[in-house]
């Protein structure tokens, strides 16, 4: 019989609390009410990203992503789109989720069919067959984007195998994929104690006697323990310098810097600096790459963190013959903030700003889901809007000048740039 054997009240939301239910086989349960919304937003999450794939498997978790949709015999994608459900998924590094949004009064009707389709896996071969072909095409398009292919030699070049290699795998190995071994990873790693149902609905129903119905037919393993993230030792990025001429008409600079992981105790720094650098047009870089000199067409930046190791990459697109002045202006730019700090104006007018952006985010029912399965899945110490408004207000340009220094020394970040291999006037 499935029990529960925790359950719990966790205000994480200031918009209404978050109830927490853990039952005997590991599944957890989390229900949020979004009051004065009409729709419901339901996520089932797996801690199975390419991740947990050994070197013969890349590709293997984002594969039974898609074969996740198929039918053999069901009509249960059907079902739920007539009734007006949404569907989507993702995959990620660390997390497979399967997503449906829909009117909440509809959700006591539409969760059976989710978890049922979900939970299992109903295709054929020729649908192996087929889907592969599909991934296969979406890979090789994947290697006409110059900007794809260099955040994924990115990630190659500064991780080992784990989130080094690519999501979406290699299509020359994914063609060997047998149903046995898409079946083998599901079994393995989509099981309950590595399940986390999220569910953020406008009505105030939690759902709890029929998920511990729908669990009692469809429960994937028995194991007491959940399995989670801890907050393990930070792996140090392997620093490189590479080149690569292909045939392209302009270039791209990859800059890449050690990231925060995602509960480090500085990611508050990495986010003011991010937006120091490059939010909008009044942007540093912006107005010292576009307007006092135009030398990129566009840029951008990202930061990449997970449970022990994370990655700041800034990607700058351009002329060719640009390549040298642009790493010149980040590496000055850089130099000059780790002797000067930012005006204290600015980052209290940037924290501001963040967190309305954090404020608004909540207006979105998919937003709260994400946010309660992270804190959920990282054991975040930043538990609340409250929590990370206090932590955010730490932040001094004390504190970001010491982040400058750690980044940017000699040699103490990577350089990646693709540019043109046909040389032209001598420029390239």
């Amino acid at each position: 019989m499935l029990k529960y054997i925790l359950k719990e009240k966790l205000n994480t939301i200031e918009r209404g609390p978050i109830y927490r239910s853990l039952f005997d086989n590991g599944i957890t349960y989390l229900f949020h009410h979004a009051k004065d919304h009409k729709m419901a937003s339901v996520s089932l999450s797996f801690l199975a990203g390419s991740y947990f794939e050994s070197k013969k498997e890349p590709g293997l978790a984002h594969l039974v992503e898609h074969l996740a949709f198929k039918e053999s015999t069901s009509k249960l994608i059907k079902e739920m789109e007539s009734l007006g459900a949404e569907l989507n998924a993702y995959t990620t590094k660390e997390l497979v989720s399967f997503e449906m949004s829909c009117y909440c009064d509809d959700l006591e009707f539409l969760l059976p069919l989710f978890i049922k389709k979900f939970c299992s896996l109903d295709f054929t071969k020729e649908q192996l067959k087929k889907e592969i072909k599909v991934i296969e095409h979406e890979l090789k398009e994947d290697l006409d984007n110059h900007e794809v292919t260099g955040v994924e030699e990115f990630f190659s070049k500064s991780f080992s195998f784990s989130y080094g290699h690519s999501i979406g795998g290699n299509y020359k190995e994914l063609r060997d994929f047998k149903s046995e071994e898409v079946r083998s990873y599901y079994n393995k790693f989509f099981t309950s104690e590595r399940m986390i149902l999220t569910i953020v609905s406008g009505k105030n129903k939690r759902y709890q006697s029929l998920i511990k119905k729908l669990f009692n037919a469809h429960t994937l393993s028995i194991n007491k323990s959940v399995f989670r993230f801890n907050d393990s030792k930070k792996i140090k990025n392997k620093l490189f310098s590479s080149t690569v001429l292909k045939k392209m008409e302009s270039s791209i600079s990859f800059f890449g810097f050690e990231g925060p992981k995602i509960n480090d105790k500085n990611y508050y720094e990495y986010i003011i600096l991010d937006d120091y650098l490059f939010d909008g047009m009044s942007s540093v870089m912006f107005k010292k790459l576009r307007e006092k000199r135009p030398l990129v067409y566009g840029m951008e930046s990202s930061i990449d963190a997970f449970h022990n190791c994370g990655l700041y990459l800034m990607i700058f697109n351009g002329a060719a013959i640009n390549v040298k002045e642009i790493k010149k202006e980040l590496t000055q730019t850089l130099n000059h903030l780790s002797k000067t700090k930012i005006s204290n104006d600015f980052i209290e007018k940037s924290k501001q700003r963040i967190f309305k952006a954090w404020e608004m985010s909540f207006d979105s029912l998919h937003e709260r889901a994400e946010f309660m399965l992270n804190q959920e899945i990282y054991g975040l110490s930043h538990k609340s809007l409250a929590d990370m408004r206090s932590e955010l207000s730490k932040v001094s340009a004390t504190s970001i000048q010491k982040l400058v220094k750690k980044l940017y020394k000699e040699n103490n970040y990577s350089y990646l740039v693709y540019k043109n291999k046909e040389k032209k006037n001598g420029n390239n």
